[in-house]
């Protein structure tokens, strides 16, 4: 979800880390975490023991900041309806609807607004494009003519409150007069720092690796709870992140990282992880 300009320093990557699996079907390695990939990037993902205390904290914080949002959104009846109606809008009360939701987002967050860009001509659906060596709030660029024709019609507001967070998020971690809990700083920093690297070497994850970066785990979190709480679940949020970042009402999350790290030890919370994983793999939109 996220797109970076990417500096001329290269950073040093092998592959060699799927050796293991090289006689694994091809679809699962895709698909799951992988232990020798994240154990080379200490402190960048929600699965690993680096992280745990940030995962604690982030599952209070995330939803905390998400019940403000939604106090918000639902203060406003107009705006809670135009949400509830989304597929119905015209095109332009969808962008004006997205761009109230944005505003609200931005204002409770408490620091500097990213730049919203609506282009129909952009080749990604949604991503936030930064640049980590001039630090500052972003840009949320979404293509509404793409997200607009997808089946699932909140797709655009669950993407648009993703972005958001993640500009949320860069400020957290680069931002120098932005005062924040060193837990947050320290897994956001090494997020967006593996995710830089992976771009900059075109490699690509697997899908649990890539979602499990502590930046984009909590942003999907975020957005599934949020509006997954507004619509009183009906919203399909079954695609947006791991089981880790999804959320049911009256439920709670799929997969609650912290009570399972409590559970079977933090050196074994990948390989549970991925186990309870199956589920959603096996689930999976052929």
């Amino acid at each position: 979800m996220i797109n970076f300009k990417i500096s001329k320093a290269l950073f040093i990557f092998t592959g060699l880390f799927f050796s293991h699996l090289c006689f694994a079907d091809a679809s699962t390695i895709k698909f799951f975490a992988n232990k020798e990939l994240q154990a080379r990037f200490p402190g960048s993902f929600a699965l690993q023991k680096e992280s745990i205390s940030f995962v604690e904290k982030s599952l209070k914080k995330t939803f905390f900041d998400g019940d403000q949002l939604i106090a918000s959104i639902q203060s406003q009846s107009k705006l809670k309806r135009s949400i509830l109606d989304f597929e119905k809008l015209s095109r332009s009360d969808k962008l004006k609807t997205l761009r109230s939701v944005f505003k609200l987002e931005v204002l409770h967050s408490g620091l500097h607004a990213p730049k919203l860009i609506f282009d129909d001509s952009a080749k990604k659906a949604t991503f936030f494009d930064f640049d980590p060596s001039l630090p500052n709030s972003g840009k949320v660029i979404l293509n509404p003519s793409m997200l607009f024709a997808r089946p699932h019609p909140y797709d655009a507001l669950l993407f648009l409150i993703h972005e958001t967070r993640h500009s949320y998020q860069f400020q957290l971690a680069f931002g120098k007069k932005v005062n924040t809990q060193p837990e947050f700083k320290n897994a956001f920093r090494d997020g967006f720092f593996t995710q830089k690297q992976w771009f900059t070497q075109n490699f690509r994850p697997s899908f649990c690796d890539f979602l499990t970066l502590n930046q984009e785990y909590e942003a999907f979190l975020f957005g599934n709870y949020v509006m997954e709480t507004i619509t009183n679940g009906l919203v399909d949020t079954s695609q947006m992140g791991t089981f880790a970042s999804q959320y049911e009402p009256n439920i709670g999350i799929k997969i609650n990282l912290f009570e399972l790290s409590q559970k079977v030890g933090h050196e074994n919370l990948l390989d549970a992880f991925n186990e309870l994983e199956k589920e959603q793999y096996e689930s999976r939109s052929p």
